[in-house]
């Protein structure tokens, strides 16, 4: 069993900190949340016919994704195992 070095510990801390990076992640959960809104938003308007209700809810559902995924690539390096 290898002992953890004073750069390995560091290196540890900084990894966990990117995992858990607050404002990557509560900008994503931000956009998320707004696109919901706007979704429920455009379900109750009565003014919007359904064809167009339904590509706009999917352009926002996709956006979604997208935000989701940013913020997934942006921590996802530091979630593996680094080999030395």
């Amino acid at each position: 069993m290898e002992l953890e070095t004073p750069e390995s510990q560091e290196s540890a801390y900084r990894q966990f900190d990117k995992i858990y990076d607050y404002n990557t992640l509560q900008n994503a959960y931000k956009a998320v949340q707004a696109c919901q809104r706007e979704i429920n938003n455009i379900w109750n308007d009565p003014t919007i016919e359904s064809e167009l209700k339904k590509q706009m809810v999917d352009d926002l559902y996709l956006q979604m994704i997208e935000f989701a995924k940013a913020a997934n690539e942006d921590i996802g390096p530091y979630r593996l195992a680094q080999k030395d």
